[in-house]
């Protein structure tokens, strides 16, 4: 993400440790197309990451909230305390390829909203069978 929007990891950081937020203020939001949540880690490696919760309205997206862990309860829980008026606005959930974050949107949203894969997870899912079967044909077509 800081690549993508030329910020420093650092300046990234001290970003999201100021979007934590910990209550949902629906008085404001007027619109809400799409929710999203996808895990980011803090430094190298899945053990130190946070999770981002954004809002999607035409072509912006906010950031809702930052919650610590990759973990479908603080998810589940945010979603949950999304005013009524502003969850029935919701028309999809885009997450990441991980079980825990469809199951959080599943659970408050129910059957009305589409769940979604975002793109970006559903591509490397992708190139990694073909990446694994080019190995393999390398490594076969090497041996006769």
């Amino acid at each position: 993400m800081s690549r993508k929007e030329a910020v420093g990891s650092e300046s990234l950081m001290g970003i999201l440790d100021r979007s934590r937020r910990t209550e949902v203020h629906g008085e404001s939001i007027r619109r809400c197309d799409v929710m999203g949540s996808d895990a980011m880690a803090c430094k190298q490696g899945q053990k130190d990451c946070v999770t981002i919760v954004t809002r999607r309205v035409g072509n912006t997206t906010r950031i809702r909230a930052v919650r610590k862990a990759r973990k479908q309860e603080p998810v589940q829980t945010f979603f949950s305390r999304i005013p009524t008026r502003v969850r029935k606005m919701v028309s999809a959930v885009c997450a990441e390829m991980y079980d825990g974050f469809i199951h959080a949107a599943q659970e408050v949203f129910g059957d009305k909203v589409q769940s979604m894969i975002a793109r970006f997870h559903v591509a490397q899912w992708y190139r990694q069978g073909v990446d694994t079967l080019r190995k393999a044909e390398r490594k076969r077509l090497k041996h006769t």
